[in-house]
């Protein structure tokens, strides 16, 4: 390899390599009290690896994963990156329909799926042979004709890495969007960008060797890059099917837990559960949240509980999670860095672009440069602007080095010309002691309208779901609003029983916004 050339040691293969070599017996993962070690691991992912090449997948191939969080889907994963072949993860919180529809994409050759989506496959198969091969993992449910039985083949195979070894350019996954702004896109990743983005995970996300990691989001979404993360550190990580407070709270204190990720409603409901203040958490050592804003009564109450060792990240699956970050140093409710998403990680550069609006006179769309954002999207044109700016729908500001993410570019609201951003009001309303939830949308003034513009005269509508038993009226939320925003913009208040939500976990605003335009 001459000088100056890419690095042919920046490709996901030969972290795993370096990091089996290194931790042996340590374990790698727990789950359901059962541990798999490193040394385990190896030889499962290498099986794994040795299965995909014997059903003929390369690199111009893709395999599905469909499971819930247990350590099968981190093993087959793991190997088909030794065997260079692409992973597709697939969003267990998808339904039926969204299921199909991604199989009809024709991007899945092989398909890798748990025992609680055997149905769904069975009659996506039934419909139209949407997979060339179907590997099943079970328990307790019998293996549907058809498929392969993931033990015996594993069983059946030889623990030999297949040739050659992927290189850094390789298509290494696809991951879907959330689909907040139309369908979902299939976002390639090489190996070069998640291998950047996997050191950059451990030095940005301060995830250490030897962490005691719970993880009880999605594999197949959010929590998918920290696994990588920490199992290139020797980490342990404790995988979670649901999130649930307690059961959380109990995994911590048993396993002495040094490391989660959560997002803000699984925060709120760590603080507010009354079993906290009996549970022993002073192990936790960095507790990262983010893929939504937290509301400042919430982080104000996790820092008085545990202390600053809160990490926020701002990111999308384009950049995946690491756009900016902001340090457990700065996370002093006193301070009024808690109002901003942090600092540009040290392989992202941020620029704010124009945007085509009248409103936006003081603030643009932040637009992402990095060596670890997308090679692109499924079956598109170059997702960067003709100067290399990947732009991420995101209306920003940036003051002392800090950027400030204000709302999505579609769900600002416009009233009398002027922006209001939704979630400056979600975050006012947040502050009334009866307020579990809360979403703020834009909704004609004048009844339902087909045109969603500018030109449009618009309200602003609080969604509201009430804590247990409480009752709130518009004025008490109305005054929550002016104790801390200049001019109160709340006209309607909807109070409901839940939030709509997105296959991966974000309050679908859209579907609020359908009755209306």
């Amino acid at each position: 390899m001459e000088g100056g050339e890419d690095s042919e040691l920046l490709t996901l293969d030969r972290l795993f390599e370096c990091t089996f070599a290194r931790y042996g017996d340590r374990p790698a993962i727990r789950h359901a009290g059962e541990t798999l070690s490193y040394a385990e691991l190896d030889e499962r992912s290498r099986r794994f690896a040795d299965v995909y090449a014997a059903l003929g997948l390369t690199v111009d191939d893709r395999v599905g994963i469909l499971m819930d969080n247990r350590p099968e889907f981190i093993t087959a994963h793991t190997g088909a990156v030794r065997a260079g072949v692409p992973v597709v993860p697939l969003n267990k919180k998808l339904d039926d329909t969204q299921v199909r529809e991604l199989a009809q994409t024709g991007t899945i050759d092989v398909l890798v799926v748990g025992e609680r989506f055997f149905e769904t496959i069975e009659a996506i198969q039934r419909e139209r042979n949407e997979f060339q091969h179907v590997i099943a993992q079970a328990d307790e449910e019998p293996i549907p004709v058809g498929f392969h039985d993931l033990e015996e083949l594993l069983a059946s195979a030889d623990p030999v890495l297949p040739e050659p070894s992927p290189s850094p350019e390789d298509t290494a996954a696809v991951y879907y969007t959330s689909g907040t702004t139309g369908d979902p896109k299939g976002v390639v990743h090489t190996h070069r960008s998640l291998a950047l983005n996997c050191y950059a995970h451990t030095h940005e996300m301060e995830i250490n060797r030897g962490e005691q990691m719970l993880l009880t989001t999605p594999l197949s979404h959010s929590a998918e890059p920290f696994a990588r993360a920490g199992l290139t550190q020797g980490a342990t990580v404790v995988l979670q099917q649901e999130f649930d407070s307690e059961t959380v709270l109990e995994t911590i204190e048993r396993e002495e837990i040094t490391w989660t990720f959560m997002v803000p409603t699984m925060i709120a409901a760590v603080v507010e559960d009354e079993r906290l203040s009996e549970t022993d958490t002073d192990s936790l050592e960095t507790i990262a949240y983010g893929a939504a804003p937290i509301p400042d009564p919430i982080l104000k109450r996790g820092v008085e509980q545990f202390g600053r060792i809160f990490l926020q990240f701002y990111g999308l699956t384009e950049v995946p999670n690491l756009i900016t970050v902001l340090p457990k140093s700065d996370h002093d409710p006193e301070q009024g860095a808690l109002e901003s998403a942090g600092y540009p990680t040290q392989l992202v550069e941020i620029r704010l672009l124009d945007i085509d609006a009248e409103w936006a006179t003081d603030v643009g769309e932040i637009a992402v440069r990095s060596p670890y954002a997308l090679a692109g999207y499924v079956g598109e044109q170059s997702a960067y602007t003709d100067d290399g700016w990947l732009r991420t729908g995101d209306v920003g500001r940036i003051e002392d080095g800090r950027v400030h993410v204000l709302d999505r570019i579609q769900d600002v609201i416009v009233v009398d010309g002027e922006p209001v951003f939704s979630t400056t009001v979600e975050n006012a309303i947040q502050r009334h002691p009866d307020v579990r939830r809360v979403a703020v949308i834009g909704v004609p003034e004048n009844g339902a309208d087909t045109r969603r513009s500018e030109a449009v005269e618009q309200i602003v509508k609080a969604v509201v779901v009430p804590a247990d038993d409480a009752e709130i009226t518009p004025e008490s939320l109305r005054d929550v609003c002016s104790d801390s925003l200049a001019d109160s913009p709340l006209h309607s208040i909807d109070v409901v029983g839940q939030l709509p939500e997105t296959p991966y976990g974000k309050v679908d605003k859209q579907a609020l916004r359908d009755p209306y335009w």
